[in-house]
């Protein structure tokens, strides 16, 4: 969660709570795919294509 929030300011709760739901798997997948994102809009859409 520091490297996003540092990255693209305060993460809104909602999606705070969406991570921490995430699987040690996910979470691993998320630390790699987040290099590739250039806004906090890419962390959504990332999120959104888990389901």
């Amino acid at each position: 969660m520091l490297m996003l929030s540092s990255r693209f300011g305060a993460i809104a709760p909602e999606i705070e709570n969406r991570i921490a739901q995430l699987s040690p798997e996910q979470l691993q997948n998320l630390a790699v795919a987040a290099f590739n994102f250039s806004s906090s809009q890419d962390l959504i859409a990332w999120l959104d294509n888990l389901s």
